[in-house]
């Protein structure tokens, strides 16, 4: 299987970014499960692996997008959504990115 189980955010921008990292699907009895963070420039944050209880035992929940905000104080300047494309199994991806005042975002995921 190919999938991230966790996110290392890493902000090399001079403003925060907002990070929202969503894991697994609404498939069957499984749900979304969303995790938030407001990385400070030069920052870094982890999202650590969400798993389903399935009774005896634990399924990973496959962390299935991101979406980064470019913010300049408290107000929201742009929103950007990247899937996730895992070519393998990472226990953690590595996201590097920069948000500036004016909402321009660089990203390497």
């Amino acid at each position: 299987p190919s999938y991230w189980k966790a996110i290392d955010a890493r902000n090399e921008g001079d403003a925060p970014a907002l990070v929202e990292v969503s894991y697994g699907d609404d498939v069957g009895k499984h749900h979304t499960i969303l995790q938030s963070h407001l990385v400070q420039p030069h920052e870094h944050f982890s999202f650590p692996e969400q798993t389903y209880d399935e009774g005896a035992w634990a399924s990973v929940a496959a962390v299935h997008n991101i979406v980064v905000t470019c913010m300049d104080g408290d107000k929201a300047v742009s929103s950007h959504l990247f899937e996730a494309h895992p070519s393998s199994l990472e226990a953690m991806h590595g996201v590097q990115l920069g948000c500036d005042p004016t909402g321009k975002l660089t990203a390497d995921l």
